[in-house]
């Protein structure tokens, strides 16, 4: 699925190595580190989620929780 402001990303080798990565470093949950591994190594501005409890922050990347937006 893509559009001009919005790609969906495929899972790779490399992203789940970075995810584990950011997982051991970070304390962060697997999903949460699977998101912001893909995130991170697709350039990304923006990462959109729904999870209230998304405890990720990273230089140049924002977080946008649907939540604050919808409210």
């Amino acid at each position: 699925m893509s559009s001009p402001n919005l790609t969906v990303l495929s899972i790779t080798a490399p992203i789940a190595q970075h995810a584990a990565e950011l997982r051991a470093t970070r304390n962060l949950k697997t999903p949460d580190a699977i998101q912001l591994a893909a995130a991170l190594d697709h350039g990304t501005r923006a990462l959109i989620t729904n999870d209230r409890d998304f405890g990720v922050s990273a230089e140049h990347l924002q977080i946008v929780q649907l939540t604050q937006h919808l409210e």
